[in-house]
């Protein structure tokens, strides 16, 4: 998230509310993914002696909190081009990372689903390319 707030600064607009928007989409997308994949690594974890939210209230928590987060994300990411912040052009990369969000959000919450970590991976590097993406675009047009 910081990332993002460094590069506001960078480019002399530290308080732009669009640099805020992404610095609190990865925020949040880091934050359900560190939450959610302590449900995915508890023995990792409970051994390194981590009081990690999956070692105190469970794993069914944490990937609770986690998906929160992530349903968070999308509702986030809509702000920019509701606010006429960004263009239309800027819709494809946002429905396809909210989209793959909301796919794999939907897989970490099925109990039927035993190993949670390519969602989570999904999700982490469907974002990233996103953002990507949309920044690359914003330097070209």
């Amino acid at each position: 998230a910081t990332t993002f707030i460094y590069g506001g600064l960078t480019v002399g607009a530290p308080f732009a509310p669009l640099v805020w928007t992404f610095a609190l989409i990865a925020g949040l997308i880091d934050l359900g993914q560190e939450i959610a994949h302590d449900a995915v690594d508890m023995a990792g974890d409970a051994a390194a002696g981590s009081r990690s939210l999956a070692i105190q209230l469970g794993p069914d928590v944490a990937i609770s909190v986690g998906a929160a987060l992530f349903l968070l994300v999308i509702v986030v990411s809509a702000v920019p081009l509701l606010l006429g912040w960004l263009s239309v052009v800027y819709l494809l990369p946002i429905l396809l990372m909210d989209g793959v969000i909301l796919a794999a959000t939907v897989r970490l919450l099925d109990a039927h689903v035993t190993d949670k970590r390519p969602h989570l991976r999904r999700i982490y590097l469907t974002s990233t390319a996103a953002i990507l993406l949309i920044i690359v675009l914003r330097l070209l047009l």
